[in-house]
């Protein structure tokens, strides 16, 4: 025993980690340390230190390296971690401290702004401070570190003023601040981890309150503790994220007449301080400590003085039904001490702390659970004396009304068992979970209760077998899936069976992956198997024992989707729809993810509805339509024909309207007068049709109801003109008055649109009902289509009353068309359509109709057809007439040679019997079949026949050989000179076959035969230079590489030299892997940006630098042997057929000659390709599969240039001459 008298009082215990030891302060002076030995306390202590004066108090820092003392002569003292004194000040000084406030002089008092309450509340005098103590007060002194123990709070009593006082003070001891007076503050000290806020609590007349002061000593709000006065409030401590204050109260209990002990839990949220919790101890006992944990935020440790030890760890919650009937108000509970605050979101969104109801219990509340009555709504509430109260929804349609109590009873053994979470099962049955105060079990007990005279009574209960001396974390039950489930510390996950009342392991997750606060049970799939949805404290979220997310910060049920807010500010929804294991695959875009605001979390999605009820990090609430849910309202309203539904949605909510087609459209078809009835509104029609377009939105914007259905393409490319047609005629059908703007906007939907018939619809009410009816769809139409378009198509129709009144509604200015109308009226009814299509550009029909104005206009037509060039269509025009045909076909054909056209002249004027011009245009057309057969009409002579051969053979022989051939041997009896230009062609064997056909054999020895020696003589030296120049470009390639190649090997032997190279184009560099580095510098003024301009546009034909040891000297000498390959191969048809000439003129000899020198030149051409292209590889690889099979060859780093020259190089094509030479 430590402490064995009054000077030897314990006054201060705590564990310090580092030390593995307990540190003890007692009230003589002696500071001491108990060393631990695997987590229990050694025989032996060790006295550290004494402090003179004894201690009052003490308090190790956050950071353990400083330690406070209030010792017994009221001085503040700090102390390192090796108990070395840093300071020691005196705390009963005059002094305010370094922050205390200022008064910077800013006007009267009477001069300020007061707001609401005006200048009135200058006169309002405060009330005098009463220097009085709360008579809790203990007289002792409390000290409370900042979390980042860079502040120390210090609460005395003032020994002046005799009332109590906040200090603070800094990590020096220096005096800081000092808290402005407050009327029967107490105690208690707490300051906040955050640091914002100091906690202590004042007594005032007949309530407790809690209040705050910032580090300058102000005070910055309060609450009420709303307790008796005879409450007293023995302890404040924060959790360690700051977020619960935990408030431990001792009361008078009436009934005993003992004081009971509680431990309060507040939390605050949009300004409000809400009561979540109370713990009590059992009766006749009480608590004597009590202290967060300091690494799990939500673990409260407890100790009794019967010597009992109470871990609790708490989660947040929120209390909604986990009914997934559509018809379900969305109801949410809030508990607030003995206050529910009640919202039925289906209905209204109240921002807290305000709800819709507020329903009072007669003690505070501590788990509530709602049962399948009225849709889901109806719920139980567990109190913290043990007592159930049943309650009655009224909220499942409007007007809705506050909740009904319908009794209360009271649960077994409630001495013995805290219960702290309960189920509602059925109408008459519940399960409650509850700990066993003597051996700290827990115990799950089903209770079955009725209703009577005297109210609700428990007539039978249960225990669930296995459940006895197990742990459990969570009770819940599903009204969807009327599925029972009890998780244990572990994770393991078991289902009652409400027949035998006992436990078998949930089937598809008989254990999660890690323990779960919040879980849910579900069906998913196609087979709606029921499933397990876990979220831990760390924020995973699993599937069964699937891991859905990592960063999940909270998640909720909607009908069709699992909602999950996420931490990077996305809310993801997944279809309940779809298998568990893919719903990793969900892709994060589209409808399935919505961005939400930092720190967002889910709390109720309105089941069958489309709002989903996020909070915000500062506690208000906000409704939004995700699109996820408005698209899955829409189809399901589509599949079920409530088409007023999904348009309504889809109009709020911005969704494509093309939805309601594209979704189902044989549905739609089939059911379009029931569309029409129910949207119903012309309006809501006309918006309808104007969104129209021709794609299917299922496919890109939607596509997840791509799966549903596959519309054929063609329906697709004309859904606009289907659907206009069709909801048209149907309107037609059910009244045509009432749509007629609809009627009119689809007229104006089509593609391209039919503003003809919109016109005349208008013309058609302007005749049959009234001009203003006629206007009003005028207006209307307007609004939708191009104005000056609608006044050239009303134009186009010929009714100019019509036309003045859509001129009138276009806004157009009366000096742009009253003129031009003012003119036209006096004209004729042809001559006016005449000028209307004039005007219009419709030559053709402004043609027509000026031929049928009369015989007066023909000038006018020929000046018309000619100004426009309407010759094709003046000939049908005129077909009927043969003069004015015969007329226009003269001028058609005076137009053609003017453009040349002399081959479509010469056809006309044979049409207009000018047989003689036609020659002469065949002629200049070099259509000498035609000429000939006219020139044999017209008994031309011979000598002009001749002639004109003559000249047509010169003509033809530019590139025609053989008809110039046809032409001088049939009509000018030219052998020679078709000898000559066949043997121009190279057609040898044609020009022995002519000169022995017309008895001319001298012309073979004359003519053709040196003919034929002297191009195989020239083929001979042509091949020779070809060898020759391939010869040296393999050569210099085979140097370039190998050089390539050893620079490659040897990289450090080398550095760029900036001024060897002139003409550099720097390619991306990841286009090859260059082992020396190009910069983009230029060599002074030597090459100039014009001339690199003009080398990129060479490279980019493929003409490339033959400069030795240039940059691209590689791709000239590749595409050298490629022109020398393209040459060798377009000389193979000449040389064959010179070869053979060559043997029949028994010219052998040269013959070989040429044979022998192709062969040689092919083979040297065939070597070189060997080496510029070496053999690609087989198949249809990439070129980047070329790439690197060519880095592993020989040729090493390739260039782009290189690699496109090297896609695809030509082939040799062989010797097909004769093969005896």
């Amino acid at each position: 025993m430590l402490a064995s008298d009054e000077v030897d009082e314990i006054v201060a215990l705590q564990y310090l980690p580092e030390s593995q030891s307990v540190f003890v302060a007692l009230k003589g002076g002696d500071i001491c340390l108990i060393a631990t030995v695997d987590g229990r306390l050694g025989d032996q202590h060790e006295v550290v230190g004494t402090v003179e004066g004894g201690i009052l108090c003490s308090s190790w820092s956050p950071d353990g390296d400083l330690l406070s003392i209030v010792t017994g002569r009221w001085t503040l003292l700090l102390m390192s971690r090796d108990y070395d004194v840093i300071s020691e000040v005196a705390i009963h000084v005059n002094e305010a401290g370094e922050d205390a406030q200022v008064a910077l002089g800013w006007g009267k008092k009477e001069t300020q702004f007061h707001g609401s309450a005006g200048k009135a509340a200058a006169a309002i005098k405060k009330p005098d401070i009463v220097n009085a103590l709360s008579p809790d007060d203990d007289n002792k002194p409390r000290l409370s570190w900042r979390g980042d123990a860079q502040y120390l709070s210090c609460s005395v009593i003032d020994e002046v003023m005799m009332r109590r006082v906040v200090r603070v003070y800094s990590r020096e001891g220096v005096l800081q601040s000092t808290s402005e007076a407050v009327e029967g503050l107490e105690c208690v000290l707490s300051w906040r981890p955050s640091g914002n806020l100091i906690a202590s609590t004042q007594c005032i007349k007949d309530r407790h309150d809690v209040v705050f002061f910032e580090r300058n000593g102000l005070r910055h709000g309060e609450f009420e503790l709303r307790q008796p006065h005879a409450t007293k409030v023995r302890e404040l401590a924060w959790n360690a994220d700051s977020t619960i204050l935990a408030v431990w109260l001792e009361r008078d209990d009436q009934d005993s007449n003992q004081p009971s002990s509680v431990i309060q839990l507040w939390t605050t949220m949009n300004y409000h301080w809400y009561l979540k919790q109370e713990i009590n101890a059992l009766p006749g006992d009480s608590f004597v400590g009590l202290t967060w944990d300091p690494e799990v935020l939500y673990r409260l440790h407890l100790v009794q003085k019967s010597g009992i030890y109470r871990q609790i760890e708490v989660a947040y919650d929120t209390f909604t039904s986990t009914s997934l009937n559509p018809n379900s108000p969305a109801t949410v509970a809030v508990i607030d001490g003995t206050n529910l605050l009640i919202t039925p979101f289906r209905h209204l969104n109240i921002p807290p702390p305000m709800s819709a109801f507020t329903v009072s219990l007669p003690v505070a509340a501590v788990n509530i659970a709602f049962g399948a009555g009225h849709c889901g709504d109806d719920f139980v509430v567990l109190m913290s004396d043990g007592s159930v109260g049943v309650f009655e929804s009224c909220s499942v349609v409007k007007p809705v009304k506050e909740p009904r109590r319908t009794g209360t009873f009271r649960l077994p053994n409630t001495t013995e068992i805290a219960y702290r979470q309960i189920a509602w099962i059925a109408s008459n049955l519940i399960i409650v979970l509850g700990t066993r105060f003597e051996s700290s079990s827990d115990v799950v007990t089903a209770i079955v209760f009725e209703s009577s005279q005297d109210g609700l009574k428990i007539v039978d209960s249960h225990q669930i077998a296995k459940a006895r001396n197990a742990r459990w974390i969570r009770l819940h039950h599903s009204i969807s899936t009327g599925t029972t489930v009890l998780e244990g510390v572990d994770g393991s996950c078991f289902q009652v069976n409400k027949e035998s009342w006992s436990l078998h392991p949930f089937r598809l997750c008989p254990k999660l992956p890690t323990p779960c606060n919040w879980i849910s049970v579900l069906t998913l799939g196609d087979d709606d198997e029921i499933s397990m949805i876990g979220l831990t404290s760390r924020n995973r979220l699993y599937c069964n024992q699937n891991t859905i997310s990592t960063d999940c910060m909270s998640y909720t049920l909607h009908d069709e989707f699992l909602i999950v807010s996420t931490m990077t500010h996305t809310a993801m929804f997944y279809p309940l729809s779809a298998e568990p294991s893919v719903f990793g695959t969900i892709p994060e875009w589209g409808e399935f993810n919505r961005a939400v605001e930092r720190g967002s979390r889910c709390v109720v999605a309105v089941p069958g509805g489309i709002n989903l009820v996020l909070q915000m990090p500062r506690g208000n609430l906000e409704t939004v339509a995700p699109r996820a849910l408005v698209l899955s309202a829409v189809r399901r309203s589509l599949d079920g024909l409530d088409f007023q539904t999904a348009f309504i949605h889809s109009r709020k909510h911005r969704i494509d309207l093309n939805l309601l087609f594209d979704h189902n459209p044989a549905l739609f078809m089939d059911n379009l007068k029931l569309f029409i009835t129910q949207i119903e509104d012309p309006d809501y029609l006309n918006l309808f049709l104007s969104s129209l377009k021709n794609e299917d939105v299922t496919l890109n914007m939607y596509r997840r109801t791509a799966a549903y259905k596959h519309p054929a393409p063609e329906v697709v490319a004309e859904k606009t003109n289907t659907i206009c047609d069709a909801v048209r005629n149907m309107l037609e059908t059910i009244d045509g008055k009432k749509y007629v703007q609809t009627i009119l906007t689809a007229f104006v939907r089509r593609n391209p649109p039919d503003l003809e018939a919109a016109i005349t619809r208008i013309r058609q009410l302007r005749i049959e009902e009234s001009v203003e009816a006629a206007e009003s769809a005028l207006k209307y139409v307007v609004f939708l289509a191009d104005a000056n378009r609608l006044y050239d198509v009303a134009l186009s129709m010929y009714d100019l009353q019509l036309v003045v009144m859509v001129a009138q509604h276009t806004l157009k200015d009366p000096r742009e068309y009253l003129p031009f109308l003012s003119e036209i009226q006096k004209l004729r009814p042809e001559h006016q359509k005449f000028r209307i299509d004039d005007a219009l550009g419709n030559r053709e029909k402004a043609l027509s109709h000026l031929r049928d104005a009369g015989p007066d206009h023909w000038e006018e037509c020929i000046k018309y057809v000619k100004t426009h060039k309407l010759y094709r269509a003046a000939l049908e025009v005129f077909e009927q007439d043969a003069e004015k045909l015969r007329i226009m076909l003269e001028i058609y054909a005076d137009h053609l040679l003017e453009a040349m056209n002399f081959e479509d002249a010469a056809i006309i004027l044979e049409l207009c019997g000018k047989r003689a011009e036609a020659l002469d245009a065949y002629r200049r057309a070099t259509r000498w079949q035609e000429a000939f057969s006219l020139a044999h009409q017209l008994s031309w002579p011979e000598q002009d026949m001749i002639e004109m051969a003559q000249e047509l053979a010169d003509e033809l022989a530019q590139g025609r050989i053989r008809d110039a051939v046809t032409v001088l041997l049939e009509y000018a009896k030219d052998v020679d000179g078709a000898v000559a230009l066949l043997l121009t062609g190279v057609y040898w064997l044609d020009a022995i076959r002519i000169a022995h056909s017309s008895n001319r054999v001298d012309l073979i020895d004359k003519r053709i035969k040196p003919a034929i020696a002297e191009a195989a003589s020239q083929m001979i030296e042509d091949l020779q230079e070809i060898s020759a120049a391939c010869k040296k470009c393999q050569t210099r390639l085979a140097v370039l590489r190998q050089d390539k190649q050893y620079r490659l090997a040897h990289p450090e032997l080398f550095q760029f030299d900036a001024h060897v190279m002139d003409d550099i184009h720097v390619a991306d560099d990841t286009a090859s892997l260059a082992t020396t580095r190009l910069t983009g510098t230029s060599r002074g003024t030597r090459s100039t940006g014009k001339t690199s301009r003009k080398s990129a546009k060479r490279r980019e034909k493929g003409v490339y630098s033959s400069k030795e040891g240039g940059a691209y000297e590689e791709e000239y000498l590749v595409t050298a042997i490629r022109g020398f390959l393209t040459r060798v191969n377009a000389m193979s048809g000449d040389l064959s057929a010179t070869v053979r000439a060559l043997s029949i003129t028994h010219q052998l000899s040269i013959g070989r000659q040429l044979k022998t020198q192709y062969s040689a030149t092919a083979k040297i051409v065939q070597e070189s390709s060997l080496v510029a292209f070496k053999t690609l590889p087989a198949g249809n690889e990439t070129m980047m599969e070329i790439r690197a099979w060519y880095e592993e060859g020989p040729i090493g780093v390739l260039s782009p240039p290189i690699l496109k020259l090297l896609e695809a190089p030509p082939p040799v094509v062989g010797d097909s001459s004769v093969s005896f030479l």
